[in-house]
This record gives structure tokens, C-alpha cells and sequence, in this order.
């Protein structure tokens, strides 16, 4: 039967650099609202003028916030989708090993009677 290694990294360098790039774009998309916000509301214009620009940038990065969204789905539909066409593969490799040594066993024990 053919080895097969699975590597379970749960809490390795990998989830550690994930959440590090997670935590940088978390930090980063904060810090342009609390900076957007900051720079409309100390900016010499009228209540009114402000509120406009105020509900602008608000409707702006909704939308961009449902584009990422969108995007990051996709993203990960599409890897799930190779996660499981490769452990199928690698499901069914590992059967037909187990099959092929049935066989061969099978073979042996009968030579041998």
C-alpha cells in the first residue's frame, strides 16, 4: 500500500502568516474609514455638504465591501472545489493500492495452496 501523508499544520506558520495578512487588511480598511471620516468631518464645509459626502463614502465602501465579499467567495468555493477533487484523487489512488494488494494477496495465497 502506498503512503500517504496528510499534513495537519492547525497551528503553524501557515495559519500564523494567515492571520497576519487577515489582521493587516482588517487594520488597514479601518484605518481609511476612521482617516475618511476625520478628514470629512474637519473639513471647513456646511452640515449640509458634509452629510452628502458622509453618505457617499458610506454607499462607496458598502459597495466595495460587498465586491470583496464576492470576490473572497469565489475564492473560496474555488478551493474547496480543488481540496475535494484532490482528496478524491488521492482517495481513489489509495483504494486501488488497497485493491491491487487485495488482488496480489489473493494471488500469493492461492500459488502457495
Amino acid at each position: 500500500m502506498k503512503n500517504v501523508k496528510i499534513n495537519f499544520d492547525f497551528h503553524g506558520k501557515k495559519k500564523a502568516k494567515k492571520n497576519l495578512k487577515k489582521g493587516l487588511a482588517i487594520g488597514a480598511a479601518l484605518g481609511t474609514v476612521v482617516g475618511a471620516v476625520a478628514g470629512i468631518l474637519t473639513a471647513p464645509k456646511s452640515g449640509k455638504e458634509t452629510r452628502e459626502e458622509i453618505k457617499n463614502g458610506v454607499i462607496d465602501a458598502s459597495g466595495k465591501v460587498v465586491e470583496t465579499a464576492k470576490e473572497v467567495a469565489a475564492k473560496t468555493v474555488t478551493m474547496i472545489k480543488e481540496k475535494i477533487k484532490k482528496d478524491n484523487d488521492v482517495a481513489e489512488e489509495v483504494v486501488f493500492d488497497d485493491v491491487i494488494d487485495e488482488v496480489k494477496d489473493t494471488e500469493s495465497k492461492e500459488s502457495n495452496e
